[in-house]
């Protein structure tokens, strides 16, 4: 298992995750923001 040690914002719903190890990694949440509890952060003003 990895540890994520660090995030950043991209753009949009994009993050950069930093792991333990120093790999990097670019994620899009836009697909993973379902019900209501992420319906805030389908704003990106708010995201």
């Amino acid at each position: 298992m990895h540890w994520v040690t660090g995030v950043s914002h991209i753009e949009g719903s994009k993050l950069k995750l930093v792991f333990e190890n120093q790999e990097m990694k670019a994620v899009d949440l836009q697909h993973n923001l379902e019900g209501e509890i992420f319906e805030p952060l389908k704003d990106l003003s708010f995201f």
